[in-house]
């Protein structure tokens, strides 16, 4: 599944769950933001079993986004989300 399906299909999932997210330009940001459930959202999305395209840049971010408390993780499909999510919840 390309990173465009990956994306759309997680914010629906996030607005069909009460929560309220929006894609960003990607420019240097994670491809999601957004809050569910009362906790803060960062997610880098990939092209599905692309993970490893995940850049040191883009790692750090997500990490400097889960230090401040959000939570943050690269993805690469609805059902790898809906899992490291509720580890995190």
């Amino acid at each position: 599944m390309e990173k465009k399906d990956v994306v759309d299909k997680i914010l629906k999932y996030i607005k069909s769950e009460g929560g309220k997210a929006y894609k960003t330009d990607g420019n240097y940001k994670p491809d999601i933001f957004g809050c569910l459930n009362g906790r803060c959202l960062a997610i880098e999305c990939k092209d599905t079993g692309k993970m490893k395209g995940v850049t040191e840049g883009q790692q750090i971010e997500l990490d400097n986004w889960e230090k401040a408390g959000a939570i943050a993780f690269a993805t690469d499909s609805l059902e790898d989300f809906k899992e490291k999510y509720s580890r995190r919840k």
